[in-house]
């Protein structure tokens, strides 16, 4: 990255407190992290560590107790909520691990649904879909429900869900946890790519050790808090 870029999301002193009564829970503590598009960040973290949170609270679906979120270039506060809802549909990939897919719906059709936020024409968006599920090897299950899919084919699915509208930004909460370890670096493989050739965003959160070869900054945390952020060359 160039020191001149101006980074997709900042994270400035950023700290979320839960309430439950008289107790209080810091889940994420103090944490400051720039993101540059071009690059794959993996977020390290045993569970519990604040990673989850962190995410959530980087893509506007919480707010942070403390800290400024800056999301493409703008406070997370001078959003609408129609605005903030917005962009999360548009600039935004969301890969879970748990896919999320819709069971009634087929493989494209659960791609389909997250286009109804972009205007372009319906011919060129099921082209872009059908293209897609075969770059991701996954054309033959087109017309198969979730059920009929195994782990790893249902992660390609929500991946394909998360890309389609071409976001500046990729989040992806333990995708590899669900399906096998073959699988599973294959799907970072993927993501990278896309960070890669499309010039993307692509943050990872992870208790997987095997996927910081494939980082270009891995960033730990430890109950709540950022403990380091460096190259993988310098992890031990």
């Amino acid at each position: 990255m160039n020191a001149i870029d101006t980074p997709l999301v900042q994270l400035i002193n950023v700290s979320k407190v839960f309430t439950s009564g008289e107790q209080k829970t810091c889940a994420v503590n103090n944490v400051s992290l720039d993101l540059f598009t071009g690059e794959m960040i993996v977020l390290l973290g045993p569970s519990g560590s604040g990673k989850t949170t962190l995410l959530t609270t980087l893509a506007g679906l919480l707010q942070p107790t403390t800290g400024t979120v800056m999301l493409f270039g703008k406070p997370m506060t001078s959003y609408t909520p129609a605005e903030l809802q917005h962009v999360r549909a548009v600039r935004i990939g969301f890969v879970f691990q748990t896919f999320l897919l819709m069971e009634a719906l087929t493989v494209e059709e659960n791609v389909s649904i997250v286009t109804g936020f972009v205007r372009r024409h319906r011919d060129g968006i099921e082209n872009e879909i059908g293209d897609l599920l075969l770059h991701l090897n996954v054309a033959h299950l087109a017309k198969k429900h979730p059920a009929e899919l195994s782990q790893g084919e249902k992660q390609r699915v929500a991946i394909a869900r998360a890309i389609i509208n071409k976001p500046d930004l990729i989040i992806a909460d333990e995708p590899t946890a669900s399906v096998d370890a073959s699988t599973g670096t294959e799907i970072i493989r993927l993501l990278h790519g896309f960070a890669k050739e499309q010039s993307k965003c692509v943050l990872v959160t992870s208790h997987d050790s095997r996927v910081i070869a494939f980082a270009d900054r891995v960033v730990e945390m430890e109950d709540g808090r950022m403990i380091l952020c460096h190259s993988p060359s310098a992890v031990v």
